[in-house]
């Protein structure tokens, strides 16, 4: 029985390994394609990459152990996932990664088959897109992520490189940056490289692993480890304009044993919920989980006495989602009306459309106010 078990699993893994290879390496040129990371499905690694993940996670793993509570995880430039699966396994947690396609190389769409296929994991979310930097700035605004990952995203020969570490470092508390290495072999010697690792430093980044490149065993890949404050936001979310007087606004206090959010005019601590903002989630191309999921979702969670029932007001855990602020005595919302609306807002399929509906629902807001 057991033998028999253990085939069962290996052909699962092979046909889910099959289904991954055939959706995501079809549309890429070999030359161009490189698998980094290792490919884990149900917690299980079904393909090794060629970079010691296992090694460079236990690291950041030294971090997440000291937390207490559930907390919330962003990946940016996710590739095959490693890492978020990893820690949404292993922790209290909802894991964003942010992914996109580039030319031939498909990882969004590869990402996204790979979500489906861990089957166990209802704690993982997946925006598809390739984020910019005024997105990243505006991330860093309306969103505070416990944990931030950010492997190979530094791009040394990027003129805005400077404004993306400094973006980077506005997202959250606990943030890992790995800069790539090229396959030059001359690399050691770059310039450019050498610049950023210095900035690195001079922002308090603690070398806490060094791994031999793959393309040069002589040369040593540096991840840094930044332990920041955040104590606020700037807005309340992505849609809106931020302004740094709003830090006082939203102030947040966070450790790891306890997170709380203070609005201004209120000593009242509330609860800070994992998750990430449902407009922070369409806004940036979010497809984990799917519109369709998330409507049913929010369909189930309507009730007839809601506060202020609105896309902002939702967060996207995962396979679950959480209404906030809905605990006023003095405003109801139509539930039917406010559910079309927000089932329309999901429906979009561009951020013109979600602006263009929300300018036309706060024109007719404030025409019934008056």
């Amino acid at each position: 029985m057991g033998d028999l078990m253990n085939r069962g699993l290996h052909f699962n893994l092979f046909l889910f390994l099959f289904l991954f290879l055939f959706l995501s390496v079809q549309d890429l040129n070999a030359e161009e394609f490189i698998q980094y990371q290792d490919i884990i499905i149900n917690n299980v690694v079904a393909s090794k990459g060629i970079r010691d993940c296992q090694r460079r996670y236990e690291a950041i793993k030294a971090v997440l152990d000291q937390y207490k509570r559930p907390i919330t995880v962003l990946d940016i430039g996710a590739g095959q996932g490693y890492y978020t699966f990893c820690i949404a396994h292993d922790y209290d947690s909802t894991c964003v990664m942010i992914e996109g396609n580039y030319d031939n190389l498909k990882l969004g769409d590869q990402l996204f088959e790979l979500c489906k296929l861990n089957t166990t994991l209802k704690n993982i979310v997946l925006l598809k897109t390739n984020l910019t930097l005024p997105d990243l700035n505006k991330l860093a605004d309306c969103e505070h992520f416990d944990v931030v990952l950010a492997m190979d995203l530094i791009q040394h020969d990027d003129s805005n490189w400077k404004s993306t570490v400094e973006g980077i470092l506005r997202l959250g508390d606990n943030i890992f940056i790995e800069p790539p290495l090229s396959s030059d072999a001359d690399v050691a010697t770059n310039e450019n490289l050498d610049k950023v690792e210095k900035y690195l430093l001079e922002q308090k980044g603690e070398i806490i692993l060094q791994t031999p490149t793959v393309f040069n065993p002589n040369i040593q890949e540096k991840m840094f480890w930044f332990k920041r404050v955040k104590t606020g936001l700037r807005c309340h979310h992505f849609d809106l304009k931020a302004k740094d007087s709003n830090l006082s606004s939203y102030r947040l206090e966070s450790n790891f044993a306890t997170k709380a959010l203070y609005k201004k005019g209120s000593s009242k601590a509330l609860p800070w919920n994992k998750g990430i903002n449902l407009m922070t989630y369409l806004m940036l191309g979010g497809v984990y989980p799917t519109k369709d999921m998330v409507k049913q979702l929010i369909i189930k969670s309507s009730k007839e006495y809601l506060s202020d029932f609105a896309p902002w007001n939702i967060i996207v855990q995962g396979s679950k989602i959480l209404l906030i602020d809905q605990n006023s005595s003095d405003w109801r919302v139509d539930v039917k009306k406010s559910l079309k609306f927000i089932l329309e807002t999901v429906d979009q399929t561009t951020r013109k459309g979600i602006l263009d509906l929300f300018k036309d629902y706060r024109a007719r807001r404030v025409r019934r106010h008056k």
